[in-house]
C-alpha cells in the first residue's frame, strides 16, 4: 500500500477523492481542509476547489455554514452553476432551513 503522506500534493487543487475518503474514514477532518485551503489562498475564485472545500465542511465535519459560504462564493463566480445551486438546496434542507432554499 502506498504511503498516503508521500502521495499528497498540497499544490494540487483537485486533491484526490480517495485521500479525502481515507481521512473521512479515519475521522481526521482537518488535513483535507488544510490542503484545500492552500490553493484557495492562491486563487480564491477556483470553483473546483470551493466545491471540494464545501464537501469537506458539510459532509465530513458537518459545518454547514462554512459550506454555504463556499457555495455562495461559487455562485458569485458562476451565477447559474447548477451543481452549486443543487448543493446549496441540499445543504439548506440538511439544516432544516426550508424557506431559504426556495
Amino acid at each position: 500500500m502506498r504511503n498516503l503522506e508521500a502521495s499528497k500534493k498540497p499544490s494540487s487543487h483537485c486533491w484526490k477523492s480517495s485521500h479525502r475518503k481515507t481521512y473521512r474514514n479515519r475521522k481526521r477532518y482537518e488535513e483535507p481542509l488544510a490542503y484545500l485551503n492552500k490553493p484557495l489562498e492562491i486563487n480564491p475564485n477556483n470553483v473546483n476547489v470551493l466545491e471540494n472545500h464545501r464537501e469537506t465542511y458539510c459532509i465530513m465535519v458537518n459545518r454547514c455554514e462554512e459550506s454555504l459560504s463556499d457555495l455562495n462564493k461559487s455562485l458569485k463566480i458562476i451565477l447559474n452553476n447548477i451543481e452549486a445551486l443543487a448543493y446549496r438546496k441540499s445543504t439548506y434542507l440538511m439544516m432544516n432551513r426550508f424557506e431559504e432554499y426556495l
